[in-house]
C-alpha cells in the first residue's frame, strides 16, 4: 500500500509536491513493561528532490536511509550479544537493544538532516556514531556497576564502528 502511494507522487502537481510533507508515527514496546513511548516525526518537504529534480540528492537521501536502517540492524544485533556476554547470560535478551534503538532513532532523525547538507561526510560512520551514542547512553549505569557490562559495551561500539565487507558477487555458471 505504501509502495503504491509512493509511486504516484510524482503526479502531484510540482507545487503540491514542494510542500509536502510525511508524517511518520512509531512506537517502543517493550512487552514486560506498561511504559509505551510513541515518537512522531514530520519531514521536511523532501518530495522535490525527488530523481527526476535532484538525481545527487535523491541518491544521498536514498544512501541516508539504507545506512541508517543497517546501522539500526547492527546496533540491535551487538546490544544483544552485549547484554549476553555481560550478565552471562545463554539468552539474548532484548533489553539493551530496544532501549538503544529507542534511543537511536531520534539521533539518526537528526545525523539525516544534517547528512543532506552535508554531501562530503561519510554517512555510515555519522549513523554508527549516533548508534554508539545511544548504547552507551542505555548502558551507562551497568557499566559503572559492571566491568563485564564496561567491556562488552566497549566491544559492541567498535563493532558498530567496523565497515561491513560487501558480498562477492555469486558466479554463474
Amino acid at each position: 500500500m505504501i509502495k503504491a502511494i509512493f509511486d504516484t507522487l510524482n503526479d502531484l502537481p510540482e507545487d503540491l509536491r514542494r510542500s509536502l510533507r510525511i508524517r511518520v508515527h512509531g512506537f517502543d514496546q517493550d512487552g514486560k513493561v506498561i511504559d509505551r513511548q510513541w515518537y512522531t516525526a514530520i519531514t521536511p518537504p523532501l518530495l522535490n528532490w525527488t530523481q527526476e529534480h535532484d538525481p545527487a540528492k535523491a541518491q544521498r537521501i536514498a544512501e541516508c536511509c539504507r545506512e541508517a536502517q543497517q546501522t539500526a540492524q547492527r546496533l540491535a544485533t551487538v546490544a544483544k550479544k552485549a547484554w549476553k556476554t555481560a550478565t552471562h547470560s545463554g539468552a539474548s535478551k532484548t533489553t539493551w537493544a530496544n532501549k538503544a534503538l529507542a534511543r537511536y532513532w531520534p539521533k539518526a532523525e537528526t545525523v539525516f538532516w544534517r547528512l543532506l547538507d552535508e554531501p562530503e561526510t561519510n554517512a555510515p560512520a555519522a549513523f554508527a556514531a549516533a548508534a554508539a551514542a545511544a548504547l552507551r547512553e542505555v548502558t551507562e549505569a551497568a557499566r559503572i556497576r559492571h566491568n563485564s557490562a564496561a567491556h562488552a559495551v566497549a566491544h559492541a561500539v567498535k563493532g558498530l564502528h567496523r565497515r561491513r565487507r560487501p558480498s562477492a558477487p555469486r558466479k554463474t555458471a
